[in-house]
């Protein structure tokens, strides 16, 4: 059962959003539209892994995907945390393609089909970290001696997993078709050590502190908000800035009309530059003359505000605007 769903990150979001405002000539261009690239890919193998996360009983297997907890270091993250009678289970997931070689110094490498190798950080020890740090957070709270197991899940099962030496393939890592016998095989070997009143606890508090990561996506990348692409983005051809036309936005260039595009270029504005905006600032960059017409739509969308007339400024609730469609 997932007691906590896979959120599309905040990170993603304002990549998103920042790659789709930056001009193709501009010197971060593809370190951001890499990076995004990179973001994508990682949401796509953690939710081929969660595909398999079905198959495993459910009465007994409680889920909590994409966790974020404080600590004394820090923040520690799990990609999917399992919490179950027998034991708690970190799955480690990495979107690997290609053939993975595991050395016996602990370096990965990923070999992809052009023959190109690139070097990684071995998942295993980090894995470790992770429960080192799930272990002291249990026991300050009375949790102790709960068995918590790591396995490092390769996401797509075509991706060749190789030892460099003869050695074998470090047990911890698995591919994701091979999860729930792995996991099940593992519950046989236990007796129930957590009640369900603790399982419930342990995710509960674990919800309750969860914190999503978030920066200022600008300052990352050395970007200036004059920088960025203004007016609302045609949806149909990318052209922009379209025109507020009859109640409408107006394509010019492939006359495409919307009742809402104007909606994304709101979430836009705040997600890379303030959550908080006057009127002015928003047809600055919705490139809206009318102040009367932005007035109106920020009073038809229902958005708090604060301040007096000149100074007032609307609370940019993202809860209001739909997400963009990411893929």
């Amino acid at each position: 059962m997932i007691l906590k769903e896979r959120e599309i990150s905040i990170i993603l979001k304002k990549l998103y959003a920042l790659d789709g405002r930056m001009y193709n000539d501009h010197i971060e261009k593809s370190h951001v539209h890499n990076d995004l690239q990179k973001k994508l890919a990682e949401r796509r193998g953690e939710e081929a892994v969660d595909f398999y996360l079905q198959f495993l009983e459910q009465d007994f297997f409680h889920f909590l995907l994409s966790i974020r907890i404080p600590d004394e270091q820090g923040f520690f993250q799990i990609d999917t945390l399992t919490l179950s009678p027998f034991f708690i289970l970190i799955l480690e997931i990495k979107n690997w393609r290609g053939t993975i070689l595991f050395g016996d110094n602990g370096q990965v490498i990923r070999v992809r089909e052009n023959g190109t190798e690139e070097g990684f950080q071995n998942p295993i020890p980090q894995a470790y970290l992770q429960r080192y740090r799930l272990q002291k957070w249990l026991q300050q709270r009375g949790l102790n001696n709960i068995p918590i197991y790591t396995m490092v899940v390769i996401s797509f099962p075509s991706t060749i997993i190789k030892s460099i030496t003869q050695q074998e393939i470090p047990k911890e890592v698995i591919h994701s078709n091979q999860l729930n016998f792995r996991v099940n095989a593992l519950a046989d070997k236990h007796e129930q050590v957590i009640s369900k009143d603790d399982i419930q606890l342990i995710a509960k508090q674990l919800i309750a502190e969860h914190t999503p990561e978030d920066k200022d996506i600008l300052s990352a990348y050395n970007i200036r908000a004059n920088e960025l692409i203004k007016g609302v983005i045609c949806d149909d051809c990318s052209y922009h800035p379209m025109i507020w036309h009859r109640s409408k936005m107006f394509c010019p260039k492939c006359k495409f009309t919307s009742t809402n595009s104007f909606l994304y270029a709101i979430q836009d504005f705040s997600l890379l530059i303030s959550n908080k905006a006057k009127n002015k600032e928003l047809r600055d960059f919705l490139q809206i003359d009318s102040p009367h017409i932005v007035k109106r739509l920020m009073q038809r969308l229902g958005f708090d505000y604060f301040g007096n007339t000149n100074g007032r400024k609307y609370i940019l609730n993202n809860e209001v605007i739909p997400n963009k469609l990411i893929h």
